[in-house]
């Protein structure tokens, strides 16, 4: 675990030509815009891109809450997305009051209802009864007042790209990315919501919390798990109470609440803002004084963080849960820029951070007592803990773990590493230095991390320098201690069917919000003003990239097809490579071999090194490189310093072209395979996948295909060894490379790497054609779990032979579905109004090759009780846009969503290259994205309206779920679909369980 502050380091341009040499020094110019009233705004400008990333950050998180109100710094960032007194509302002084009422009347319901264990004094029925009629009748009046979620309209008709929010124990933050000509539409906007939030439907967000909580904590083995470590780990410190908040806080969480802690905490003194990209440092200052000039600066009141005291022996817990066992461990241990987190984080580099590691060495690959360890530091602002996982492989006791992980311990305690280890460990900052300069959002955020630990961006340097000062004496000195046994605290998840129990009874007293407002209806003040500054920009240049101008494409006199463009923006050079060729051109009974293939490529050796030594190589030179053996096409991607490129390159042509397939490395590959199967059980939305790809694919003999666990036990380093001599070659190889290199000098290393080398058997692609499946009904894997997730499907008969205009509006549908994050129908429906997921989303897969039908998809996640609910309403939105035309207003957003985000496609070089490689391998012609651009600002009503009914069927959709739910909802559900329970052994298919399959069978 780590920090995000803890790749700040790699914010320098490295020059030196060997790896001894210490790195340059900055060459970021960052600037500092101060206003009066204490806001720091920092700027980077970086002009390569016409686009830009925002970010700004609170400092205040989870770690501040107070005692019985864990939770609310989080929901007040859910909060913040709500509207303004002219944002959302087309008359806030008629919506006032009945917010006000609405707020009455649910603190007065909340009083009652938390009564309900008193024996003494328990609610009264109709009392409750009578609040829930006021709620519902008030909700029904402000509705009519309300445009929803018009903030995110605003912004997504911008071209916005990752707006999102997040809240840690320290900092709460706020950001997206946005074209260049967005930057004034941005302080507008973001001034408005930190100036006048108005925190609507916060009832039913506090709904949508509970769901994410079980989404994330609750529904996972490895939340749940992490939950119990923090909580025994810190039981008195505040990192002990998980962000998101106690259930039981949660639930009586106020409105006034989240007012009072933004009246608190959310002073320009206590905001760090930053803008990374196409911007200008005197244009900045300009709309910041503009818009952020009247914001009142307040006193912060001192954080009061408990102290953890030290632990006097060992923590223990068990969970309980129906999924395969795992281990966790922790140590307290120190801050961030305290002096020995360096040390503790090359310890964790070291002990188990890489793959080269010593727990990876041993009881990974020697012993194979784990199927995966990993280990690392975590530094905060207000403390940290060392942190081990692990999965144990097969039938290993877990006990039997513990204690080859303890003997590592103790062997690193007595025995420092090696000069090798220490420099392995540190060439990773190095690496994360040179990647950073690839992200504009990347930067802001270690920018705004810097700024919050130490008040300026002085610890991007100081970092590195300290953890390059490492010495192999500090790293034992912090293992010996912090790492003692009498101080950690262990976690252990043991496989208990039924360990997490489903919510039971029909208690769906949620912010009920019936009928949504009308898409398209009138909007507000705001709104209309910002629709103003947004059309009134000047339109941002975007030239697009051109094959001989400015990507080359060469054909090597080897046979290999390059794409190439130089970068000097970062000391890094990138490559993907393409084969053409790949499984769905073998027999399917061949089909066990490439289920390791990739692995056994990537981990199984070399002619001259094990795979130990290959582990350890890779890592001495920073790079990276992977293969993979795919269906339709075999790829590969490296990544290197450009300082190291040519031993980086040799060692990449070695793994290629004289791989070792090292029997013993394909035994641990084969185990972790194994487990992996096993343990698709684990998670509910793979689990609700595993069930969908069943219902269509099982009947099909190759799409269906799963290897049994027979076929992968008898899966040799020979049988591997065919796959790579069956599909790679030089004759059928696509290169893209961009980078910092001199262009001649690189084609030409390309050409002599493959020179000489042969060509590849199979270079065929063959797509799997077939009808869609029509499957109708719902479908139930059962499992005791408080979420279940679900997938509504059905394949739809689309292909690239479709006329253009039909592609182009089925993307614009898909958007208005579910396919728009927070401006969709499904969200607006089952989040915003109803409180019953924390996320939902659509699909539509409609551009496959011919004769391989298209896809529609709905999926989410929500609690037990709220199932056959939440399907009616995902039901009634589908027939619904089936059956009505869809608004001008929708079409329009939609339209400049997709024109504004296009440039995002083209702000990276490696992109840009491997998009153009792209459409040459999927037989498009180079502007196939300027077409289909065009194809979607054509797009009508009309459109919108032929291909949902010509594609969508209602009738035809497949329900998924996985989970369980009660039976009055099953019957709910039965009642448009027949129900089918379909044991697990028959659809977590392949001997990975022994049981048998016993049949299907009805309720």
């Amino acid at each position: 675990m780590r920090r995000s502050i803890l790749l700040v380091a790699a914010l320098q341009l490295l020059l030196p030509p060997v790896a001894a040499q210490a790195p340059a020094k900055p060459s970021l110019d960052i600037k500092t815009v101060s206003l009066a009233n204490g806001l720091e705004i920092y700027v980077l400008e970086r002009p390569a891109s016409p686009t830009f990333a925002a970010l700004y950050q609170f400092d205040v998180g989870g770690a501040v809450d107070p005692k019985g109100r864990s939770g609310i710094a989080h929901l007040l960032e859910h909060m913040m997305f709500k509207g303004t007194p002219t944002l959302g509302t087309t008359d806030f002084a008629k919506e006032k009051p009945l917010l006000d009422r609405i707020n009455a009347a649910w603190m007065e319901l909340q009083a009652e209802t938390e009564r309900e264990d008193d024996p003494f004094r328990p609610p009264d029925k109709e009392k409750v009864e009578r609040l829930r009629k006021e709620i519902d009748a008030l909700t029904a009046e402000q509705k009519k007042l309300v445009v929803k979620n018009e903030f995110d309209q605003v912004m997504t008709r911008a071209g916005s790209v990752g707006m999102n929010a997040s809240t840690s124990w320290d900092q709460t933050n706020y950001y997206m990315q946005l074209p260049a000509n967005r930057l004034e539409l941005w302080f507008r906007m973001e001034a408005d919501r930190i100036l006048n939030p108005v925190f609507r439907e916060f009832w039913s967000e506090r709904d949508v919390v509970h769901e994410e909580r079980r989404l994330r904590t609750e529904n996972s083995p490895q939340g749940t798990a992490n939950e119990a470590l923090m909580s025994l780990l810190f039981p008195a410190h505040p990192y002990g109470t998980p962000v998101v908040g106690w259930p039981s806080d949660v639930a009586k969480l106020t409105h006034d609440d989240a007012m009072a802690y933004f009246r608190t905490y959310y002073s320009p003194t206590n905001c760090t803002m930053v803008l990374v990209g196409d911007v200008k440092t005197a244009d900045v200052e300009r709309l910041a004084k503009k818009y952020f000039g009247s914001w009142k600066r307040q006193t912060i009141p001192p954080k009061v963080v408990t102290r953890e005291p030290d632990p006097r022996g060992e923590r223990r817990r068990v969970v309980e849960f129906d999924a395969e066992p795992s281990l966790r461990m922790a140590w307290p241990t120190v801050r961030d820029g305290h002096p020995d987190s360096y040390a503790l984080e090359v310890l964790g580099s070291v002990l188990g951070g890489l793959d080269s590691s010593r727990l990876d060495k041993t009881i990974v690959q020697k012993e194979r007592l784990a199927a995966s360890v990993g280990t690392g530091q975590a530094s905060l602002a207000h403390g940290g803990w060392f942190s081990l996982s692990s999965t144990p492989k097969g039938e290993t006791p877990i006990a039997d773990l513990e204690k080859a992980i303890d003997r590592e311990i103790k062997r690193i305690q007595d025995e420092p590493p090696d000069a090798a280890e220490l420099d392995r460990a540190k060439i990773q900052v190095e690496v994360s230095r040179a990647t950073s300069l690839k992200s504009n959002l990347g930067l802001a955020f270690q920018i705004a991390d810097s700024v919050s630990l130490t008040g300026g961006i002085g610890y991007m340097d100081e970092y590195e320098r300290r953890i390059r000062a490492v010495t192999a004496q500090d790293v034992q000195r912090v293992a010996k201690q912090y790492l003692a046994a009498g101080r950690r605290s262990v976690v252990e998840v043991r496989k208990t069917p039924g360990g997490a129990k489903a919510e039971r009874g029909a208690d769906t007293a949620h912010a009920r919000g019936g009928e949504p407002a009308r898409r398209g209806a009138s909007q507000s003040k705001g709104f209309a003003e910002a629709m103003t500054m947004l059309t009134g920009a000047a339109p941002v240049t975007l030239k697009l990239p051109e094959i001989g101008k400015d990507v080359e494409r060469v054909v090597l006199p080897s046979g290999v097809t390059v794409f190439i463009r130089e970068d000097h923006s970062a000391p890094t050079v990138e490559m993907g490579m393409t084969w053409l060729g790949g499984s769905n051109a073998v027999p399917v009974e061949r089909l066990a071999p490439y289920s390791l293939a990739t692995q056994l490529l990537n981990q199984g050796g070399t002619e001259s090194l094990t795979p130990e030594q290959l582990d350890e190589r890779k890592e001495d030179l920073g790079m990276s490189f992977s293969l993979f053996a795919g269906s339709t096409e075999c790829g590969g991607s490296f990544f290197s310093l450009s300082r190291n490129f040519d031993d980086a390159f040799g060692l990449a042509m070695e793994m290629l072209r004289k791989p070792r397939f090292d029997p013993g490395r394909l035994d641990t590959i084969r185990g972790q395979f194994i487990e992996g199967m096993k343990r698709r059980w684990d998670s509910p939305g793979s689990g609700a996948g595993t069930l969908q790809g069943w219902i269509f694919n099982a009947s099909h003999p190759r799409l269906g295909y799963v290897p049994s666990r027979a076929e992968i036990e008898k899966v040799t380093a020979e049988s591997v060894r065919e796959v790579w001599e069956r599909h790679f070659g030089r004759d059928n190889l696509y290169v893209a490379v961009v980078g910092d290199f001199d262009r001649k000098e690189m084609l030409g290393k390309i050409d002599r790497a493959f020179a000489g080398w042969r060509s590849a058997p199979v270079k065929d692609r063959v797509w799997i054609t077939r009808e869609p499946v029509v499957k109708p009904g719902a479908f139930l894997v059962e499992k005791e779990i408080p979420q279940p997730a679900i997938r509504l499907a059905h394949q739809i008969p689309v292909d690239r032979t479709a006329p253009l205009e039909d592609h182009a509006a089925l993307e614009i549908l898909n958007d208005i579905l579910g396919g728009s994050g927070f401006r969709s129908r499904l969200m607006e429906r089952l989040r915003s109004d109803e409180g019953l997921t924390y996320g939902v989303s659509s699909s539509i897969g409609h551009q496959s090759r011919p004769g391989i039908p298209g896809s529609f998809g709905v999926g989410y996640q929500t609690k037990a009780p709220s199932v056959a609910r939440s399907v009616s309403i995902v039901l009634e939105e589908i027939d619904k846009i089936v059956a009505k035309p869809v608004s001008a207003e929708e079409i329009a957003e939609q339209m400049d969503a997709w024109r504004n985000r296009f440039v995002f496609r083209f702000t990276n070089d490696f992109s840009i290259v491997s998009r153009l490689l792209a459409a040459e391998l999927d037989d498009r012609p180079y502007t196939w994205d300027r077409t289909f651009l065009d194809a979607v600002q054509k797009v009508t009503v009309e459109d919108v309206s032929r291909v949902a009914k010509r594609y969508l069927a209602p009738a035809n959709l497949t329900v998924a779920v996985f989970g369980s739910f009660p039976e009055e909802d099953r019957k709910a559900l039965g009642a448009r679909f027949p129900l089918t329970v379909l044991p697990k052994e028959t659809v977590f298919t392949g001997g990975y369980d022994a049981a048998p399959a016993p049949s299907p069978s009805k309720p």
